[in-house]
């Protein structure tokens, strides 16, 4: 539910600001995503020492690298910092993620391509729960999701996001949706359609 601007008004100044883009936070998540990361980048092939953080960016999540030092930071959106947000979609996140370490960008056309054919082909056989992961992020978040497929990445509304984190919404408001293994096929479909 949105909240009107007048009760935005209302609100002390102080309340009213909005984050920095890049001001890292605390994380909320009932799990160590920091255990999650290091046994997801053991796993991989990257040699890469990754760190995470979560801040109010415009897009659901990024990875930056400096192959020279082999370091690697991925940010996840602060609509994310919940308890309530599964491990199964922080894992699949940041699997992705840890995946552009190994299948880099590159020229497809004259344009470089950050997720080119052989990326989506790995991430298919490397986390084949990554439908899941876009469904249950669907379903919760699609209110402030669009993709943006001239820079290949989801977008989160900034003015939204803000909404779902302080006033709640499907997700917040009691965390009614619960990721599974097993989703409704036709709402799946629906969902990843919505997403392309």
């Amino acid at each position: 539910m949105a909240m009107p601007e007048a009760l935005l008004e209302d609100l002390p100044p102080r309340w009213r600001q909005k984050p920095h883009p890049k001001q890292a936070e605390l994380s909320m998540l009932a799990f160590s995503a920091d255990e999650l990361l290091a046994d997801i980048s053991a796993a991989g092939s990257s040699n890469f020492r990754v760190v995470w953080s979560f801040a109010f960016i415009d897009s659901l999540a990024f990875i930056e690298d400096d192959p020279e030092s082999r370091t690697a930071r991925i940010t996840l959106h602060s609509v994310l910092n919940h308890p309530s947000t599964p491990l199964q979609v922080i894992a699949g996140i940041f699997k992705h993620e840890v995946l552009h370490l190994t299948v880099r960008p590159r020229e497809i056309d004259g344009k470089l391509i950050t997720h080119p054919p052989e990326f989506w082909e790995k991430e298919r056989e490397l986390i084949p729960e990554m439908s899941e992961v876009w469904f249950w992020l669907w379903i919760s978040f699609h209110s402030a999701m669009k993709r943006d497929e001239k820079r290949e990445r989801m977008v989160i509304n900034a003015k939204r996001a803000r909404e779902i984190i302080h006033f709640g919404s499907f997700f917040y408001g009691g965390g009614v949706l619960e990721f599974t293994d097993q989703v409704d096929q036709e709402m799946l479909a629906d969902a990843q359609q919505s997403l392309l």
